[in-house]
């Protein structure tokens, strides 16, 4: 038979290894729940990224949309300015005809034309400023 010392021995040997037991059992207990938290993440992870390259995606073509516009705005403005040129230029060449015309009207006083009249001495001073005898 066994004595008290070899019993009390095996007893702590078998609550040891009971105690193993609970461990590696509680181990791979949490291994497991990590493996699928992770696993979760991961499949999660990868969809928000999906996500996040398809709004880059889009965010990158509007801002090349938006250039593109811009650069049509920016030659839109510029033919603009050359029209309003053209017009302003129009504008003083039918102005200066008018003063011609009016000159050439009045041809009983023998007027003879200002060079370059401004629109503003038409204007304010009437015709004798610019058609003088």
């Amino acid at each position: 038979m066994l004595d008290d010392a070899e019993r009390r021995r095996l007893k702590q040997k078998a609550c040891y290894e009971m105690m193993e037991r609970i461990v590696s059992f509680v181990f791979q207990v949490c291994v497991l729940a990590a493996a699928i938290v992770f696993g979760v993440f991961a499949i999660l992870s990868y969809l928000l990224e999906k996500q996040a390259y398809d709004d880059q995606r889009i965010a990158t073509n509007v801002t090349h949309a938006a250039i593109v516009e811009q650069q049509y705005a920016s030659r839109l403005a510029e033919e603009a300015n050359r029209w309003s040129f053209w017009t302003y230029q129009l504008a003083l060449a039918q102005l200066q005809i008018a003063i011609l015309d009016l000159c050439t009207q009045n041809s009983v006083r023998n007027f003879r034309v200002q060079t370059k009249p401004s629109y503003s001495d038409v204007l304010t001073q009437g015709t004798d400023r610019i058609c003088r005898l």
